[in-house]
């Protein structure tokens, strides 16, 4: 963890590109997404690529929303790794896992993460702030988007999607 907190900005004059993978539990407090948000933040001119096992659409989907440049399965050939890396350092943008999917809001994500946590409807109110009507309607929905009839699906297929950061 110190090594990252050492980092020398702004990274873009010393790194053409910088790898980041989704799981730092060794490394950093947080996920790599966000050490890679953070990076961004700190030098917007910098090329993060994300190369990672946890190839999830959400991940992906949160990688180029802030501004990444690629990301990459770790599972991929060498000579295709090599080839990937010099488009984008030559300015493209490579997103090898580009998974179409209905993207859950702020709020739905955090009232999923109390379904996740074991948490009954009423538990959900008083923790969100809000009626019983609010919380069943932002279930309704976030079944609808994940295409899913139930809590335990709709926590299963989230975590499918990178919902959930890795524990």
């Amino acid at each position: 963890m110190d090594e990252i907190t050492k980092l020398q900005y702004p990274l873009s004059d010393h790194y053409d590109i910088v790898l980041v993978d989704i799981n730092l539990t060794t490394l950093y407090e947080q996920d790599g997404l966000t050490l890679a948000e953070e990076i961004i933040a700190e030098d917007p001119a910098v090329k993060i690529v994300m190369l990672t096992g946890y190839s999830k659409p959400m991940y992906s989907h949160r990688a180029k929303e802030m501004g990444a440049r690629g990301f990459i399965d770790k599972s991929i050939d060498i000579e295709q790794l090599v080839f990937l890396l010099k488009n984008i350092d030559q300015g493209g943008i490579v997103f090898t896992t580009d998974d179409m999917i209905d993207i859950l809001t702020d709020r739905e994500i955090a009232i999923l993460k109390l379904v996740r946590q074991g948490l009954s409807i009423e538990e959900i109110c008083e923790q969100a702030f809000v009626s019983k009507r609010t919380v069943s309607n932002h279930l309704g929905n976030i079944f609808s988007k994940l295409a899913v009839n139930n809590r335990q699906e709709a926590i299963l297929k989230a975590e499918m999607l990178g919902y959930f950061s890795p524990d």
